[in-house]
């Protein structure tokens, strides 16, 4: 549906991307719903789209007691402002390129501002280049998302069916006869909202399956780790274009309005095809300090580092891809230059 394996077919894998999940990971002995584990199927559904991301975790405790009707326990307001701030100290201490976070709460009917302190973090997050993906929420509004989707620094992330049945889905706010790409009915949607995903049923073994914006929040977040392994420098605004730009158009039958569903392979197809192809020589010059077009001892280090990490080339846009290093290497052993009329070839 969102063809993942032919964009990591194409070498998009999230490699050298850092993806920090705030969810809860470890279970409440006293949470009624202790069995199944938010975060970890949330992790799943992210390792399946972006298998070579360096995944972190920030573990968020379910404090505040459920009711009759809503038995789960929940996150408060507190803790959800310390792990927001413990994620911008690890983003400086650390570096993280992208976060999901499958947390939500209220109705907001227009894009909000930040208005309390984790408004304020996630703003700091986002002028340090995080992409903040957030699920939009599953009280069913069609005119309206909950908090921090409604905020306009977030990639909020409604959720459409992955599979037909004619047997009624239900969803506690709501039931309904699935269908591949319609719009779940559980799903929250406004015209602020970004994108969609699937989100029913999303299973990551046989022990973790559910539904919900939770599941499309990770199927995005990983989409974009895949894009900013190609391309670091992409901006919130960026991405948001590329996947308007290549993901399917779904109207939502309940407002009258379109969003784009989520495609890897065309988004990392445009990514690829916008990228400069680099030279050889164009490589190697951006490696080489005497200007000689030979790659040293120091230089091929530094080459195999940026080539791990998925990182450009100080100053450049130029990254190293298999082929190239393989290239790079061939050089090194056998000390012969770059021909600075080389051919362009795909790295």
């Amino acid at each position: 549906m969102l063809r993942v394996d032919q964009a990591h077919q194409l070498g998009a894998t999230g490699r050298g991307v850092t993806v920090l999940i705030i969810d809860n990971f470890t279970p409440n002995p006293l949470d009624p719903c202790h069995d199944f584990t938010h975060g970890a199927w949330v992790e799943g559904i992210l390792s399946a789209v972006a298998p070579q991301a360096h995944i972190l975790r920030l573990d968020v405790p379910l404090e505040i007691p459920g009711t009759p009707d809503s038995p789960c326990f929940a996150f408060s307001t507190h803790t959800l402002t310390q792990a927001l701030a413990s994620a911008l100290e690890l983003h400086r201490q650390v570096g993280i390129d992208v976060i999901n976070y499958s947390i939500g709460q209220g109705r907001f009917d227009a894009s909000c501002q930040a208005n309390s302190t984790e408004g304020f973090l996630i703003q700091a997050l986002a002028r340090e280049g995080v992409i903040f993906v957030t699920a939009a929420g599953n009280q069913g509004f069609w005119d309206a998302l909950g908090f921090p989707s409604c905020m306009p620094e977030t990639l909020s992330v409604g959720a459409v069916y992955d599979y037909t049945s004619s047997q009624l889905e239900l969803a506690g706010v709501c039931a309904d006869l699935p269908a591949v790409d319609k719009v779940t009915c559980y799903s929250n949607s406004a015209s602020f909202l970004d994108a969609l995903a699937p989100g029913s049923w999303i299973a990551v073994s046989d022990e973790l399956s559910n539904i919900g914006t939770s599941a499309a929040a990770p199927h995005v977040a990983g989409i974009v780790a895949l894009l900013r392994q190609l391309e670091p420098a992409l901006s919130l605004s960026d991405i948001r274009a590329l996947l308007l730009q290549t993901g399917k158009p779904v109207l939502d039958a309940r407002n009258g309005l379109t969003f784009p569903r989520v495609d890897a392979l065309a988004a990392v197809e445009a990514v690829l095809q916008r990228s400069p192809v680099p030279t050889l020589a164009q490589l190697v010059s951006a490696l080489d300090a005497d200007g000689d077009l030979r790659v040293g001892d120091d230089e091929i280090i530094f080459a195999v580092e940026r080539w791990i990490t998925g990182h450009p080339l100080p100053g450049t846009d130029l990254t190293v891809s298999d082929d190239a290093i393989l290239a790079l290497m061939a050089l090194w052993i056998t000390a012969e230059p770059a021909s600075l009329s080389s051919d362009p070839d795909v790295w």
